[in-house]
């Protein structure tokens, strides 16, 4: 059984640094003295209720993300609209997320002054990143392998329509609904049972036509 630094598989996949990242000791593996050294502005959570679960290790799980059970379509082989009954899904634990989005406005140039004048309409949509790693997990409430955390992803992803989706970040945001722009799956040399994924997304807000 082989030992993964989550911190190194992050910086060597998406080019993240993430400092401190904790890194489990497998069974029959000795447990190295940990350094106690003084660590300066840490909010420590006493009280669990304030986290969503606790993984396997112990460690809290703060703000998941979910995918939302409903019927949702997708396009069969033959170009035909079909029905599929999915259910939730929770994202990996290492799964980390960025936002961001644009004005819609426009600027005119001031004659014989500076600056521009501006004129704003509203917003684009969200551009959302989420990226992660699918691991072996026994405390994930769907999927505790890897490969079926990645089959669960990609069940989503082959939707045409947008998906519900559930999580404190998006909730802030106004986020509801989203769409899979396009999915990114590398295979990392010499870590088996490791899978990177990468979704570029945006957000949706779904509306009727009568």
């Amino acid at each position: 059984m082989m030992d993964y630094n989550i911190g190194n598989l992050f910086e060597e996949i998406f080019g993240l640094k993430v400092n401190n990242a904790y890194k489990p000791k497998l069974i029959n593996q000795k447990q190295e003295k940990v350094d106690s050294g003084s660590y300066t502005g840490i909010t420590y959570i006493e009280d669990e209720s304030e986290v969503s679960r606790l993984s396997y290790l112990g460690t809290p799980i703060i703000h998941p993300i979910t995918f939302k059970a409903g019927v949702y379509q997708y396009f069969d082989p033959q170009g035909k609209v079909v029905d599929e009954q999915l259910q939730d899904f929770e994202l990996p634990a290492t799964t980390l997320v960025n936002f961001r989005r644009a004005k819609t406005q426009t600027k005119v140039k001031v004659n014989a002054g500076d600056g521009t004048n501006k004129e704003r309409s509203g917003f684009t949509d969200w551009n959302i990143d989420i990226r992660g790693l699918c691991l072996k997990d026994p405390s994930h409430p769907q999927a505790q392998d890897p490969y079926e955390q990645l089959e669960k992803i990609l069940s989503f992803e082959k939707l045409m329509s947008a998906i519900k989706v559930d999580g404190f970040l998006f909730e802030i945001r106004d986020i509801y609904n989203i769409t899979i722009d396009d999915i990114s799956t590398p295979q990392v040399k010499g870590a088996p049972g490791v899978v990177p994924f990468q979704l570029r997304c945006s957000s949706d807000k779904p509306f009727e036509l009568f």
